[in-house]
Parts: C-alpha cells; sequence; structure tokens
C-alpha cells in the first residue's frame, strides 16, 4: 500500500524523507511479521479454541500434549516466535486461561452440595489437566534437549507454573476433604444404625460433619488466590482439627456401641463390609479392635440357646400337629441354626478364630453343639426302642373288627367297623419326619410305613362308600 501511495501524496516542504522511509520500513518490517505470525499462529488455533470452550477440562488435558507439541514447531520454525520474549507471554496467556477454567468449573461455594464422587471426579478432572500443562512442557523440552539442534526452552517458571502449581495443590485439598466426606458416610450406614441401635447418634455424627463443611463453603477467602493462601492455610488447619473431633467422637461411639450389640453375626458382617469399604483408617483400626467385642457377644448368644435348651430339653415346644420325638429334634435343630450360621461367619475370618478368644468360643460351641447332637439321638433311639417293641402287637390287630348284633339289625346295618389304631399313624408320621432329619429307619418299619399308606387309602375309599 505504501508502495502504490507514494507517487500520490506529495512530501511537506518540510518533512524528512529519511523519517518516512524508515518508518514506511518498520511498517514493512511489522506487516510481515504479523503475516508470518497469524501464519504459524493459526496451526495453534484449533487447540486454543479447546482450551477455552472444550466441554470438559478432561478434553483440555487430552489437547494440552498435542498443544505443546505444535507450540515446539512453531518455536523451531517461526522467524518472531523462537524467543523467550515472544513464546513466555503466549504460554503465560494459556496458563492464565486454564486457571479461568477452573475457576468456572468449581465454585467452592457450592462444590461441598454435590456428591462426594462428583467432587472427586469434577476437582480431579481440573487437577488433571493443571498438572498435565506443567509435564507436557517439561516433557517437550526434553525432546528439544534430547535433539541438540534446536534452541533451549528455559522460561520463567514462576510465569508460567506458579498459579497452575498452586490450583492443582487447590484441587488436591478439595478431593481429600471429598474423600473424608465420602468415608464418613461409608461408616455411617443403614448397617450401623441396625446393628448399633442408636440411629440418632450417627445422625448426631453427620450433622456435625456437615457443619465442618461449612467451614469451608463460607470461608473468608478464595482458595484459588495466591494472595489468599495464608488465609485458606487457616481455614485448613481449622477444618482438620474439627474433623480430628469428630473422628475421637466416632471411636468413642462405635467403642461404646459394640458393648451391648444386638447381633454378633450382623455386626461381623458390617466389620467385614467396612474392610471392603473405602472408610477412615483411624476408625478401621477402632473397627478392627471390636471384633473381640463380636466374639463376647456371640458368647452370649451360645449361652442364651443353650439356657434355653436345658431348661426345656425335658418338655420342649412342639409345634401343632408335630409328634413328640420328631417334634423335640426339630426344636433342638432350630436352636442349633441359630449358633451355627454364625460361627460359619466367623470362621470366614480364621486369624479371628486362632484368637485365644475365638478358641475359647469356638471350644464352647461345640461343646453345646454335641450336646444338642447327643440330644436328638436320644431322642430318636428312644423313638426306634418304643416302636419296635410295640409295633409287632399292633401289627396283629385286625383292621377290621365285627360289631355285636342288635335287635333292631336289619340289612342295611353295619356288621364291621374300622379298628386302626392311632399309635401307627403317629409312629409313621414320626418315620417321615425323623428320616427327613437323615436319622435310618429300620427295615420293617420302612415297611409299615407303606403299608399304613396303603391302609389309609383302602379306609378312605371304605368311608367314603
Amino acid at each position: 500500500m505504501l508502495k502504490k501511495n507514494k507517487h500520490i501524496i506529495p512530501p511537506p516542504e518540510n518533512a524528512a524523507p529519511s523519517s518516512f522511509r524508515d518508518t514506511r520500513t518498520d511498517l514493512s518490517k511489522y506487516y510481515l511479521e504479523a503475516k508470518d505470525n497469524v501464519k504459524f499462529l493459526s496451526t495453534l488455533e484449533r487447540h486454543f479454541k479447546n482450551v477455552t470452550h472444550g466441554a470438559t477440562c478432561r478434553v483440555v488435558t487430552e489437547t494440552i500434549p498435542k498443544m505443546m507439541s505444535a507450540l515446539r514447531m512453531v518455536w523451531i520454525i517461526s522467524r518472531h516466535y523462537n524467543r523467550d520474549e515472544r513464546m513466555v507471554p503466549l504460554m503465560e496467556r494459556i496458563a492464565n486461561q486454564l486457571c479461568e477454567r477452573v475457576v468456572r468449573s468449581i465454585n467452592v461455594r457450592t462444590l461441598f452440595s454435590y456428591q462426594p464422587s462428583e467432587i472427586i471426579e469434577k476437582c480431579t478432572e481440573a487437577k488433571d489437566m493443571l498438572e498435565r500443562w506443567k509435564q507436557s512442557y517439561y516433557d517437550v523440552r526434553a525432546e528439544i534437549e534430547q535433539s541438540g539442534r534446536d534452541s533451549r526452552w528455559e522460561f520463567d517458571n514462576k510465569r508460567l507454573f506458579k498459579l497452575t502449581d498452586h490450583m492443582a495443590i487447590i484441587c488436591n485439598d478439595f478431593i481429600a476433604i471429598a474423600k473424608e466426606l465420602e468415608q464418613f458416610y461409608n461408616i455411617f450406614t443403614p448397617e450401623l444404625k441396625s446393628v448399633t441401635g442408636k440411629p440418632h447418634k450417627i445422625n448426631e455424627i453427620l450433622d456435625r460433619v456437615h457443619k465442618v463443611l461449612e467451614l469451608i463453603e463460607h470461608a473468608p477467602c478464595d482458595p484459588f488466590r495466591l494472595e489468599d493462601l495464608d488465609k485458606w492455610k487457616m481455614v485448613s488447619a481449622n477444618y482438620g482439627q474439627q474433623i480430628e473431633d469428630i473422628d475421637e467422637q466416632t471411636k468413642s461411639f462405635i467403642s461404646e456401641s459394640f458393648k451391648s450389640l444386638r447381633s454378633a453375626e450382623s455386626a461381623f458382617d458390617m466389620l467385614l463390609k467396612f474392610e471392603k469399604n473405602n472408610t477412615r483408617m483411624t476408625i478401621q483400626d477402632e473397627m478392627h479392635k471390636r471384633f473381640n467385642d463380636i466374639l463376647r457377644q456371640y458368647d452370649n448368644e451360645i449361652t442364651e440357646i443353650n439356657s434355653i435348651f436345658q431348661h426345656n430339653k425335658t418338655n420342649p415346644p412342639v409345634n401343632k400337629n408335630q409328634p413328640p420325638y420328631s417334634g423335640a429334634v426339630a426344636w433342638s435343630r432350630s436352636l442349633f441354626r441359630r449358633i451355627k450360621h454364625t460361627m460359619l461367619r466367623l470362621h470366614t475370618k480364621e486369624a479371628l478364630m486362632q484368637t485365644e478368644l475365638g478358641k475359647q468360643i469356638k471350644s464352647y460351641y461345640l461343646r453345646v453343639a454335641r450336646e444338642m447332637k447327643a440330644y436328638e439321638d436320644g431322642k430318636f433311639n428312644e423313638w426306634k426302642q418304643r416302636t419296635e417293641q410295640i409295633l409287632p402287637t399292633l401289627q396283629k390287630r385286625n383292621v377290621l373288627k365285627e360289631l355285636p348284633t342288635g335287635d333292631n339289625e336289619n340289612s342295611l346295618t353295619p356288621r364291621y367297623t374300622i379298628d386302626f389304631d392311632p399309635q401307627l399313624n403317629e409312629m409313621m408320621t414320626e418315620a417321615r419326619y425323623l428320616e427327613q432329619f437323615d436319622y435310618f429307619l429300620p427295615e420293617n418299619i420302612r415297611h409299615l410305613a407303606l403299608s399304613v399308606i396303603l391302609l389309609n387309602s383302602l379306609l378312605f375309599v371304605i368311608h367314603n362308600s
């Protein structure tokens, strides 16, 4: 443009031709530089758009290594962005844009209204993005040094990474807080409320946890501002102290609650679940100490069952319509099942049962179990002996009995009646139940059972004919 118009504009009388030529030279130089810069910076445009408008921090994180490689090419090829004074301001603007994204994405005033998993995901994405920025820089810098051909990147680290490093640390603080919140939620579950029987106490502790979060939400500072770092450290220290106090309160609550457990098995299952869940280490340690409380509770449960057994074994409570011998066996086995299942669960943690207390409990359990088994076998043998004594006599009796003749007898008057001893039905009912309990029946009783079934069918036909 200058060349086209220089013959149109007449030089003023007092103009300095050399000054104009210098200006024209400078403008031409700047024009060529701008043109060259546009050409090279256009290769970065799509990366810049992702940094500014990418849907998530994860998208930006994936963009950063490609963008850093493109910056290296600009550094190598460009005649103007191959100097620190040009490249550093460009990278600084990129770093500032990354920080702005984090501020837009994470609002500390509302962050902890989300579920812990959402907080962790959001802050982890932001932290990864900020850390990838620094890591990608050093990766490309190492590549340049290894090549030995191009000028090294010796940029001002404070300008490029001081704020991003600080914000990554703050994101990590938020992640730690969210994990602590998640750990408390994993402790104070419906199972714990059921096992301890003190839901109101658990709700009190959770309310206190939520109030501690308000220290973060209403902090008198912006954690992401470097200028507020000292204030944030004070807020974090106060928060940490409050969490320690809640830990102590939780440990005290668990210690007291496990001294009055409702069920050893449910408490044991809950502790196993805590071992798998992400819970606070201090609370996990306290939970491990409670295994002995569970063993003591199980000892109480065995004692209670044994007391019921000893008190009622001479006259056991039998279900309605159930014969006495098999009913006694069923009653004994129902008591045994109440302690057996818990013992099987406890044996899944072998180290627990190898402790001194564990061995004592196991010995007590086996003694009670053997006594119950002996009682059941005794009932079966008593029934078998009694049955074998009276069965031959009952078998000799006729099923039909002739009725005495009367004065008013006619052709329609029944002459016979069924004389089927009810003891046979009871014996067969006992036999059926006892066989279900895996007792071996003598052959004569098994054969009688088949005969009684046939006789009952015939009796049904006779009664209804």
